[in-house]
């Protein structure tokens, strides 16, 4: 979405240039590159435009990954599966994540309380605050796309 309208996720201005802006850190600074498994998933999960149902239960898996055992084990996990998919019969399936809850298989969220937006510093950065200000505030997102998700199967 453009042109001062919001944001598909319910944020009141469009994400995508801070996504983008994300993106551009993640080149300048290896190091922020190592969030972006869940800064792509929560991305991705958030917007309907950027949804494959292909993919969203592994990102939606990866996801409950990241805030149960931390970014290390992201990385672990997404090396294991490119490495795994190299081959002639490549699989998107998450059998390393079985025990992490499938996504919800109806219905879209139509707000998220933690947008790409507040995955920036105060001061409009992503990392001028130190890495563990950036992972918290990336785990910030991460739960808040997840919870968005759970509330699809809550009863109404």
């Amino acid at each position: 979405m453009s042109g001062g309208r919001g944001c598909e996720c319910g944020s009141g201005s469009d994400c995508f240039p801070v996504w983008h802006e994300a993106l551009a850190e993640e080149q300048s600074d290896p190091t922020t590159a190592a969030w972006h498994n869940p800064l792509v998933c929560g991305c991705v999960l958030q917007r309907p435009s950027l949804f494959r149902s292909r993919f969203a239960d592994g990102q939606f898996r990866f996801l409950q990954l990241f805030v149960d055992r931390g970014i290390d084990a992201v990385n672990a996990q997404a090396r294991a599966r490119t490495a795994r998919n190299r081959g002639s019969a490549p699989t998107f399936d998450p059998v390393e994540l079985e025990s992490y809850e499938p996504i919800p298989t109806t219905g879209f969220p139509a707000a998220f309380a933690v947008t790409m937006h507040d995955v920036r510093e105060p001061g409009g950065g992503f990392v001028g605050d130190g890495y563990a200000a950036y992972d918290e505030r990336m785990r910030d997102f991460v739960r808040a796309t997840i919870d968005a998700w759970h509330l699809l199967d809550q009863p109404r």
